[in-house]
């Protein structure tokens, strides 16, 4: 499994309306072949309207475990106030290491399946 952050950029914007998006990923494949860019809405239905050309992906760093690698996507946050800082598609930091667990069978849910009762109770609590 290989881990790392990175960085999106969108190009040839005009002056101050650079965007960048900071993410943290681990994919089975080559880190130069993994076409993820993200998972803001934001960046996604910016990439939509105008094309994935207009982006460019760099590779930050690379780790040898996820939590590492969580836990510097959470500090390069930190440090550019993602979450309020209008050059960022970001609009929330990452501010936890919880719900690591690998891809897979590597993952503590692999295999098994939220109940019924399970799924209501959350959407129940996820409305306060």
């Amino acid at each position: 499994m290989n881990h790392y952050v990175y960085l999106i950029e969108k190009r040839n914007a005009l002056p101050n309306q650079e965007k960048y998006y900071i993410g943290v990923r681990s994919c089975e494949g080559l880190i130069g072949d993994d076409s993820y860019m993200g998972s803001s809405k934001y960046l996604t239905e910016n990439i939509e309207k105008t094309g994935q050309k207009e982006f460019n992906k760099i590779i930050l760093k690379r780790f040898n475990n996820r939590e590492e690698a969580v836990q510097y996507e959470i500090d390069m946050h930190n440090e550019f106030d993602v979450a309020n800082n209008p050059l960022f598609f970001n609009k929330a930091k990452q501010t936890s290491l919880g719900f690591i667990g690998g891809a897979g069978e590597n993952n503590y849910f692999y295999g098994k399946k939220h109940t019924l009762e399970d799924r209501k109770s959350t959407r129940l609590n996820s409305s306060h």
